[in-house]
């Protein structure tokens, strides 16, 4: 998934970031928090603007079942994303891309 934060006017000090979620068919959810696995690049300052790149976050499987072994991989019904930050900054989102595992 390509995930970066969006410039909005003066930039805040700290990062921001989410979680991602798989839901099996059965009700089962893991989550894995974006921090885990590399965080959601901040914009940066250029002379005449602020900046948003957008960056490769790569959730794997076993980071899901880390946090819930009875996640059915093969049965996912559903992909969440919840934004558990304070501040509420808005996040861009590009090209998501789901793998089947092996």
């Amino acid at each position: 998934m390509r995930v970066a934060e969006v410039a909005e006017g003066q930039l805040p000090s700290d990062a921001t970031g989410f979680r991602l979620g798989l839901e099996d068919s059965a009700g089962a959810r893991a989550w894995v928090d974006s921090d885990s696995v590399g965080g959601v690049p901040r914009p940066f300052d250029r002379p005449d603007m602020i900046k948003t790149m957008l960056k490769t976050l790569r959730f794997r499987p076993e980071c899901f079942l880390a946090t819930n072994p009875a996640l059915r991989l093969d049965r996912i019904q559903a992909v969440l994303i919840e934004y558990n930050r304070r501040g509420r900054r808005a996040l861009a989102f590009d090209d998501l891309q789901l793998v089947k595992p092996l």
